[in-house]
């Protein structure tokens, strides 16, 4: 008899201990549920309706699950943010299929009040973002996020050794239209974690469990732009505020000229590959608290980039394509990237002309650059660009550059080496309709000032022996008057036989439509056409 009262006393026992388990868990997780539900809707209630549909808590095993967690907009603030009577630029809608945190240590969170998670893994994350592109930015005060000094009751620290995000979709949503601008293919990846350590009295500073952390294989498909992007490795050195991708690619998923002709407007196609990109001390601090994007440098290497357009094309002439450094001056968020360096680089140029229904061709290799003081906040100095390439894979070229941060004006100045002047045919014949039969150039230098409208400069294009060839612009039949004055009435060298050498005009007005590539390309086009061309402009000479 003994032992069966013992059996029936270890059967209530343990009874008991199910039941106060299944009550703790049920508590516990009916807790949670009003809880989250509270932090999500804090502040935004009138926006906003929050939605969790249940939670699980196991104490024995240590895990938490939510699942099917949703923010979604009230259609009377999505009805409001169209009309735009609404005191914000964009809504949010937020589901997440479920959140689960496994491997919390009770032992610490009774004894020590400090939570520890060993991983924390987020599933079907979607993020809607509805923008309403007709309401200027909206100023509100900023909100300090000091992550040095995070006050929080009760709590003497907080660790998460491991994050996991399975099928994280971001969608934006222009509500004007009703057109979905950017969706990506679902993206997973995993890091390392994050840990709150006490500085003081309830007082944490937010610290990465690792010094650094690396995400892998990130693969991003936006069908809506019809391009995907690939990382092979991403990571994030906390101590060095160190950035680093390795095998950034930007692919277009269709053949370019397919892409181009899909276009309403003519517009760049880009494929793009780098091996490398680091980014040094970049400021995350500055970011969280909204005070701008602030980078010592970045270095790019092994870039290999190619640029596509069809000119057949209409492009769009009401759209006004601003310069760089103009860009900057009317920036209104706060940038400063102190330093671009780009080593053992190449740039391909491609555009399929309207007038001769052939490929443009211009490419760089061997291209080293730096960029100094790209920034909205100091305009004390000007922007500048050191430039060293090979121009067709053969000849050396050198560009520099100065754009104001203060006006509109910038000047640029180089020069080109020795090189075949037929190896520029591919660059000249779409452009001008000149077929160089022979020739060779031995230097050009040249030097320029412009502003948003018009450029003006010379060009010094010393050359020997040219013969060419012109065409008639929308055909393949032979300029003959035109071929014969580039072959009799132009001197076949500069300098001439006399040993006197023409300095061209160079000058264009700008499409203000285009962009700041087109813009030095065509000054410099226009100095090349008044340096061979008959009754090119020159630059008149100072009489002493």
């Amino acid at each position: 008899m003994p032992n069966l009262k013992f059996t029936r006393k270890s059967i209530v026992i343990i009874a008991g201990l199910i039941l106060v388990i299944f009550l703790i868990n049920s508590i516990v997780s009916s807790k949670i549920t009003n809880k989250i539900s509270e932090i999500l809707l804090k502040n935004d209630s009138k926006y906003y309706t929050a939605q969790i549909e249940s939670t699980q808590f196991k104490l024995i095993r240590g895990s938490l699950y939510l699942n099917n967690i949703t923010l979604i907009p009230k259609e009377v603030a999505l009805d409001s943010l169209i009309k735009n009577d609404l005191k914000k630029q964009a809504l949010d809608s937020v589901s997440i299929s479920s959140v689960g945190f496994n491997g919390i240590s009770f032992i610490d969170l009774l004894f020590s009040d400090k939570i520890n998670v060993s991983n924390l893994e987020i599933n079907g994350l979607h993020v809607k973002n509805f923008k309403n592109d007709e309401i200027k930015k909206i100023s509100k005060e900023k909100k300090a996020l000091n992550l040095d000094s995070i006050y929080i009751k009760k709590l003497k620290g907080f660790r998460i050794n491991k994050i996991k995000v399975n099928d994280f979709i971001y969608e934006s949503v222009n509500v004007n239209s009703n057109e979905t601008t950017f969706k990506n293919e679902p993206l997973s990846f995993e890091s390392s974690g994050f840990k709150l350590e006490e500085q003081d009295s309830h007082v944490f500073k937010l610290l990465p469990v690792k010094d650094s952390f690396e995400i892998e294989k990130i693969e991003l498909n936006v069908n809506t732009i019809k391009y995907d992007i690939l990382v092979d490795k991403l990571g994030f050195n906390f101590n060095k505020n160190l950035i680093t991708i390795n095998k950034l690619s930007l692919k277009p998923q269709i053949p370019k000229r397919k892409l181009a002709l899909s276009y309403t407007f003519s517009k760049d196609v880009f494929d793009v590959e780098l091996d490398a990109l680091n980014i040094y001390n970049f400021r995350l601090d500055k970011l969280l608290n909204k005070e701008g994007i602030f980078i010592d440098s970045l270095a790019i290497s092994g870039l290999d980039m190619e640029l596509y357009k069809d000119k057949r094309r209409p492009f769009n002439e009401d759209k006004n394509k601003s310069l760089p450094h103009i860009s900057l001056q009317n920036m209104k968020t706060p940038l400063e990237v102190k330093k671009v360096k780009i080593a053992n680089s190449e740039v391909l140029i491609e555009e399929h002309t309207v007038n001769r229904d052939t490929i443009m061709i211009l490419s760089f290799d061997k291209v080293n650059a730096s960029i100094l003081n790209i920034t909205s906040v100091n305009r004390e100095h000007p922007m500048s660009l050191e430039l060293d390439a090979r121009l067709m894979k053969k000849a050396p070229l050198k560009i520099n550059a100065d754009f104001s941060l203060k006006n509109q004006g910038f000047n640029f100045n180089g020069n080109l080496g020795t090189a075949k002047l037929k190896l520029f045919d591919s660059a000249l014949f779409p452009a001008i309709g000149l077929k160089v039969l022979n020739g060779n150039l031995d230097s050009m230098t040249f030097v320029a000032s412009a502003n948003n409208h018009e450029s003006n400069g010379s060009m010094t294009m010393l050359y020997h022996n040219l013969e060419a060839t012109v065409f008639k612009a929308g055909t393949f039949e032979k300029n003959k008057f035109l071929s014969w004055s580039v072959n009799s009435v132009i001197k076949k060298s500069n300098p001439n036989k006399k040993g006197k050498t023409r300095v061209s005009v160079m000058s264009f007005k700008r499409d203000t439509y285009k962009g700041l590539g087109n813009y030095i390309w065509k000054t410099l086009l226009s100095g090349i056409t008044n340096s061979m061309a008959p009754g090119g402009k020159q630059v008149k000479s100072s009489r002493h």
